[in-house]
């Protein structure tokens, strides 16, 4: 099993997810929307980013392609995981990180299932 092809699909997740949230903090910025949509358009992006990352690690497998889509899924949910460990110094353990969690694993399917097709 080749390795190359999660990196590549978590690398794409985290750009896609990146943007996202930049897009986010200038809408916060920029106008008078209230932060409970900003949240909900933070976690479309990262559902969109992982979908993406997924599909281009199903792309860039050539086979066992819901393993690496998988992999994605849970190379995703550690950077996030070390980042949540560096900003705020701990990971809260609540319904919002089951939520997260099980997006990102249903995403990682999905994007498996779209980029074989």
């Amino acid at each position: 099993m080749s390795i190359r092809a999660s990196i590549k699909g978590t690398l794409v997740a985290l750009a896609v997810t990146a943007a996202f949230i930049v897009i986010m903090a200038a809408v916060l910025y920029f106008s008078d929307i209230d932060e409970r949509l900003v949240n909900i358009g933070v976690y479309i992006g990262t559902a969109a980013g992982v979908a993406a990352g997924a599909v281009a690690a199903a792309k860039s497998a050539g086979r066992k392609v819901l393993l690496h889509c998988l992999m994605t899924g849970i190379l995703y949910l550690a950077v996030m995981a070390a980042a949540t460990l560096i900003i705020k110094g701990g990971i809260y353990f609540n319904y919002r990180l089951l939520a997260v969690v099980a997006g990102v694993i249903a995403c990682s399917i999905f994007g498996a299932v779209i980029g074989r097709v």
